[in-house]
C-alpha cells in the first residue's frame, strides 16, 4: 500500500472541547433529549452530534491522553502507562510503513472507515509500543474502543485501537470532570449536555442578529447629516451613529423626543460599563425585523427601532455580555450556570401555574356566560391564554444565555441606576411579564454576579466627558405628543 506523505503534526491549536466547532453554513440540530434518556443514551446523542460539528484538523488531540486511559481500561492491550505517547498526522512523515498500514488495514476491515478520512486520522505512538490509537472524524457507535492487531502478512505486530473524534473528546472531558469536579458519569454527561446546549442557544442568536441586521448594515441614503454629526451619543462611546429621521407614515421626525432620549443616555453613561470595543449604533425604524431592539456580535453594530427605543439597555447587556469580558460571553460562564438553571424552571413554573389559573378561569366564565354565546371574559381569557402559548413555544428564546444576561441587565439598571428612562420598560412590566418575573427568586445573585463582574470602581474610570459645544441643527420642530401614550414614546 503506497503511503501519501505530508508534512507532520503542526503547532498546537488549544481548542475548548465545548468551542471547536467548524464554520458550517447550517449547524446541525443540537440534540432533543427526553425523560427516557438516560445518561448513556445522552451520550451516544452527543457523540454523534460532536462528530457531526467538530473538525478534527482544528482540534488539539495531544491533552487527552487520560480520556483515552478511560475508554481502553478494560481493554487486555492497553497501556500501563501512557507516557510518551505522542500525537501525529496519520499521514504525516514520523509515521513508519508498518504503523501506517497496520492502521489503514484496521479502519478498512474494522471500523469501516472512508478513504477519504484518512488524511484526517490523527495517531498516538509511543516509541517502543506495539500499541496504536487512531482517531477518525466518524465511526459507528458499535465499533467505538475496538481494538484489534494485525496477525498475518505483517512483519510487526501492532495492536490498533481507534475512536471517533466525538467519543474521545467527550470521553475526555468527562475524565477531567470526574477529577476536578467529582462528577460520575450520568452528572458529567448531564453538565456536557447543559453547558453545550447553552453554547448552541448563545451561537444561533449571533447567526439570527448578524444575519438580520446585514440588512441594515449600510447607511440610510436619506439623513439629516447635521442631527448625525451633532448627537452627543457620538461622544457617548459609540464609534459611529446613524439616526434615521426619514418622515415615516406621513409623520416627521421629532427631535425633541429624541433629545429627551440623548438626555436619558447621557445622564447614565457614566454609570453604565463600557467595554474597550465601541459598538456601532443604528436608530432605524426595525418593524419588518418585527423586533424593538437588534445586536450583531460580529458587526458589533446595536440597533434600536427610532420609534420605540425601550429596548436600548436590553440591547446594550448583549453588547456587554459579548465584548466586555473578552472572548467569553459572561452568560456562557460556570458562575452564571446557576442562574441560567434557576430562571430555566422559574420560567417553567411560572407559565404552567400562569395557564393553570387561566384554563379555570376561562371554564369559570363559560359557566356562568350565556349558553351559545362568547362572553367577552372568555374571549380576553382566552386571548391571553393564547399568548402564554406562544410564549411557552419560545422557551428556547427566553432561555437562550445572552437573553437572560441581558434581561437580567435590564433589570439591574432599571433596580440600581434609573427607574424612569426612555430607554427602558416600566415598572408593570417588569412586575408582571413572565420573562422578568422568572428572575424572581434569584435578584440577589443575579445582581451580586453583575457586581462582581462590573465593580463600581471600573464603571466610574469608564467615563465621558460629553461637550455641547457642538451646534444642533437650526430648524426647530414642532412637538408631537407620543402616540401610545402610556406605553412608549415614538419619535414619529
Amino acid at each position: 500500500m503506497n503511503k501519501i506523505r505530508k508534512n507532520g503534526y503542526g503547532g498546537r491549536i488549544m481548542v475548548n472541547l465545548l468551542k471547536g466547532r467548524r464554520d458550517l453554513e447550517k449547524a446541525p440540530a443540537f440534540p432533543k433529549f427526553t425523560t427516557k434518556d438516560d445518561a448513556l443514551s445522552k451520550f451516544k446523542k452527543l457523540v454523534r452530534y460532536y462528530n457531526k460539528v467538530m473538525d478534527i484538523s482544528a482540534v488539539d488531540l495531544s491533552n487527552i491522553l487520560e480520556g483515552l486511559e478511560e475508554c481502553y481500561q478494560w481493554y487486555r492491550h492497553r497501556p500501563e502507562d501512557y507516557s510518551g505517547y505522542k500525537c501525529y498526522d496519520l499521514e504525516g512523515s514520523d509515521v513508519s510503513e508498518i504503523v501506517y498500514e497496520s492502521v489503514i488495514s484496521i479502519l478498512i476491515h474494522r471500523a469501516k472507515t472512508k478513504s477519504d478520512d484518512f488524511k484526517d486520522t490523527k495517531v498516538f505512538i509511543a516509541e517502543g509500543q506495539k500499541k496504536v490509537f487512531a482517531i477518525v472524524p466518524q465511526v459507528a457507535f458499535s465499533k467505538e474502543s475496538a481494538f484489534y492487531s494485525l496477525r498475518s502478512g505483517v512483519e510487526e505486530h501492532y495492536y490498533v485501537g481507534f475512536n471517533s473524534l466525538g467519543y474521545i473528546l467527550l470521553k475526555s472531558k468527562i475524565a477531567e470532570l470526574k477529577k476536578e469536579k467529582g462528577y460520575d458519569f450520568e452528572g458529567a454527561v448531564n453538565h456536557i449536555a447543559f453547558v453545550e446546549h447553552n453554547f448552541v442557544l448563545n451561537q444561533k442568536y449571533s447567526r439570527q442578529s448578524s444575519a438580520t441586521i446585514a440588512t441594515i448594515q449600510t447607511d440610510k441614503k436619506y439623513q439629516d447629516t447635521e442631527l448625525n454629526k451633532s448627537t452627543i451619543f457620538n461622544q457617548l462611546g459609540f464609534r459611529k451613529v446613524e439616526v434615521d429621521t426619514q418622515m415615516y407614515e406621513g409623520r416627521e421626525f421629532d427631535y425633541n423626543l429624541f433629545r429627551k432620549v440623548e438626555e436619558d443616555f447621557e445622564e447614565i453613561c457614566n454609570k453604565l460599563p463600557h467595554a474597550s470595543a465601541q459598538p456601532e449604533l443604528k436608530l432605524r425604524k426595525l418593524g419588518k425585523h418585527k423586533a424593538t431592539g437588534l445586536y450583531a456580535p460580529f458587526l458589533n453594530i446595536l440597533a434600536v427601532d427610532v420609534r420605540n427605543t425601550e429596548s436600548f439597555i436590553h440591547e446594550y447587556g448583549h453588547y456587554l455580555d459579548y465584548k466586555h469580558g473578552g472572548k467569553e460571553n459572561y452568560s456562557l460562564r460556570d458562575d452564571f450556570e446557576h442562574i441560567i438553571t434557576s430562571y430555566s424552571n422559574n420560567f417553567k413554573i411560572i407559565s404552567k401555574k400562569k395557564e393553570d389559573d387561566l384554563l379555570t378561569r376561562l371554564m369559570k366564565a363559560s359557566k356562568e356566560s350565556i349558553p351559545s354565546v362568547v362572553s367577552l371574559e372568555e374571549k380576553r381569557l382566552s386571548s391571553e391564554l393564547e399568548l402564554l402559548k406562544q410564549t411557552e413555544k419560545m422557551f428556547d428564546y427566553f432561555t437562550t444565555p445572552t437573553e437572560i444576561f441581558a434581561r437580567g441587565f435590564e433589570l439591574w439598571v432599571f433596580e440600581t441606576i434609573t427607574s424612569n428612562s426612555s430607554l427602558l420598560k416600566n415598572r408593570e412590566e417588569y412586575s408582571n411579564r413572565i420573562e422578568y418575573t422568572s428572575f424572581n427568586g434569584i435578584k440577589e445573585s443575579l445582581f451580586a454576579f453583575f457586581a462582581t463582574i462590573f465593580p463600581g470602581e471600573t464603571i466610574k474610570e469608564n467615563s465621558f466627558a460629553a461637550s455641547r459645544t457642538i451646534l444642533t441643527p437650526k430648524r426647530e420642530w414642532t412637538f408631537v405628543s407620543p402616540t401610545n401614550v402610556g406605553e412608549q414614546m415614538s419619535l414619529f
